[in-house]
């Protein structure tokens, strides 16, 4: 779902992950009120910048 309003293209990927961490990405997305793919953007980021070289 696209609109305007969005700061940047979003692009549409796959990654490959266990079945367990799925189900605990999907329940923690839930609990922060995110989808899936923003859940998994904001934390991709935090990843990146605590490991800056």
């Amino acid at each position: 779902m696209s609109t305007n309003l969005q700061k940047f293209k979003r692009e549409t990927k796959q990654i490959r992950i266990s079945a367990d961490l799925h189900k605990e990405v999907k329940l923690r997305s839930i609990e922060c009120g995110m989808t899936i793919s923003k859940f998994v953007d904001k934390i991709i980021k935090k990843y990146f910048k605590l490991n800056k070289n």
